[in-house]
């Protein structure tokens, strides 16, 4: 391996290597409870990652101003620049009276957004079915 700093960026955040950047996200609309799901498919949210993420839910901010439910069901990883880039998603979405939930099914990541009082921001749930039975009530 390449002991340039760029390289083991890449290297160690795994996605490059296994899927395009096109399909690290994606998101579904559900009109019966008001909310777009929005997925993480990679398995490991990153700095690498951040930006793109931004992009994308800024998209989709811009073209529906809906409500956020955002699944990290298939990610194993979570670090500060992407819950950093959540924050300042969140901060536009409440600015416009809606909602932004988490799905973390992950017990570990759950428990780091605990313990830095993130769930004081978020409602944080361990299963996208909880959180569609929360939004549902």
């Amino acid at each position: 391996m390449n002991t340039d700093l760029f390289d083991r960026k890449v290297y160690l955040s795994g996605n490059t290597m296994q899927m395009d950047k096109r399909d690290w996200f994606s998101s579904v609309y559900r009109k019966a409870i008001g909310y777009t799901i929005v997925k993480i498919n990679t398995p490991r949210a990153t700095s690498n990652e951040a930006e793109n993420f931004k992009r994308f839910l800024e998209l989709e901010v811009k073209n529906n101003s809906l409500n956020f439910i955002i699944d990290f069901g298939q990610c194993e990883f979570i670090d500060s620049t992407f819950i950093g880039t959540i924050v300042k998603i969140f901060n536009k979405v409440k600015k416009g009276n809606k909602n932004l939930i988490l799905v973390v099914p992950n017990k570990k990541q759950a428990s780091i957004l605990t313990i830095n009082k993130l769930d004081r921001l978020f409602k944080i749930f361990p299963s996208i079915e909880n959180a569609i039975s929360f939004v549902s009530a």
